[in-house]
């Protein structure tokens, strides 16, 4: 990483922790993980003892996608990225013969929902899970029974999590409407999480792209107006904006780096993805071989004039993607990821003049079903062309 913007400066800072309730979340687990476990499987809370055997796990069941399988790297501290996306959260595991078969995370924080602020949210994210049938089946029982929990007796309003578009197998695990499960997966967005390797020319941007005290205030602005479901605002990062002609703020972001709490690893490569090496090579920017970890910038904390239309929202952000390569900031084996409107790819990028690789991303707001009254049911807004604020960044 270059010189220009310091490590401090890009990190992912820790949301404040909440003790209280953090204590509301373990003590709601409680009893459900003794109830659950038995016939060899065991269900309990995550330490920081775990720490090798949950880089064993994930080591062992990457992330499959169409050309490449990905190992998040989560060393030395698994647990501090939970620390930057949640005011308190929980990493349960299932353990069978005292090996790690199963994770499953939750993180909570404050954001907007419904149009109402400061309403408990949480993400559930870190879902692995060793093929097993019979595991699995236990799995699914359980995990029902956590989401009861986090709504029934932490009082939590609304649960959203991720899946990658490529990653069928767990579309097909956990979000298909064919299978007779006790929680849904409704809905609630995509995007295109645009990964900008380099550039085959220089783009003179279309908008004014404003850095430091200046994009400081535009966000200001931004954010009055920004109530997208899940929205939490949170700090850290390298502030940037764009203006329009008329000196409007239409886009306001941070660039972060959460290179100390979290990396990708390849461990799989195909034809496409060697293809697209070879040419960040040509593009001075190599990407990493297998068994290496890929440094990745994100645009963090995203937030958009209201009535912005899709295609300025793209060309907005590609403004963005060419004014951080003129500050010599992507460079080898670094990546920049931006969310981009679910219509908009790489096509667009190359026009652009961006050299890019694409995933999609499909949001979802998760239930339990069983036990429940239809009030909470109704909270649910099922719609996959909902605006949704997401942070892949703590993903």
């Amino acid at each position: 990483m270059s010189e220009l913007w310091s490590p401090s400066e890009l990190e992912l800072r820790d949301l404040p922790q909440d003790g209280v309730l953090q204590a509301r979340l373990e003590a709601a687990l409680a009893d459900h993980l003794t109830q659950a476990s038995g016939e060899g499987v065991r269900f309990r809370l995550a330490n920081p003892d775990d720490e090798l055997s949950l880089r064993a796990l994930y080591d062992a069941h990457p992330m499959h996608l169409s050309d490449f399988d990905l190992i998040y790297d989560r060393s030395p501290d698994f647990f501090s990225l939970m620390r930057a996306r949640g005011v308190a959260h929980t990493l349960v595991v299932a353990e069978r013969d005292g090996r790690l078969v199963g994770t499953g995370a939750t993180s909570l924080r404050r954001g907007t929902w419904a149009g109402r602020e400061d309403v408990l949210l949480a993400y559930l994210g870190d879902l692995r899970v060793a093929f097993d049938r019979r595991l699995m089946l236990r799995w699914r029982k359980f995990y029902a029974g956590c989401l009861l929990r986090f709504q029934r007796d932490v009082g939590v309003e609304a649960m959203l999590t991720a899946v990658l578009g490529d990653n069928l197998m767990a579309q097909q695990s956990l979000a298909s409407e064919r299978k007779r499960t006790p929680y849904r997966y409704a809905p609630c967005g995509n995007l295109t999480m645009l990964n900008v390797l380099g550039r085959w020319r220089r783009s003179s941007p279309r908008g004014q792209v404003c850095w430091g005290q200046a994009a400081l205030l535009d966000a200001q602005e931004l954010r009055r107006a920004d109530l997208l479901d899940h929205r939490v605002w949170a700090p850290g990062g390298v502030p940037i904006s764009v203006r329009d002609a008329s000196g409007r703020p239409i886009l306001a972001l941070r660039i972060v780096s959460p290179d100390s709490r979290k990396r990708m690893r390849l461990s799989r490569t195909g034809r496409g993805f060697q293809m697209a090496r070879s040419l960040s090579r040509t593009l001075g920017s190599p990407l990493p071989g297998e068994g290496e970890c890929l440094r990745t910038l994100y645009a963090f904390q995203v937030a958009f004039a209201a009535d912005l239309p899709g295609p300025m929202r793209a060309q907005a952000l590609f403004d963005v993607a060419h004014a951080v390569m003129d500050q010599g900031e992507l460079r080898a084996r670094e990546i920049l990821a931006l969310p981009l409107p679910s219509a908009f790819g790489v096509v667009q990028a190359a026009r652009a003049g961006l050299v890019a690789q694409a995933t999609s991303v499909k949001l979802f707001e998760v239930e339990a079903i069983m036990d429940l009254g239809s009030s909470l049911r109704e909270a649910v807004r099922e719609s996959p062309s909902r605006d949704v604020a997401f942070e892949m960044a703590w993903v």
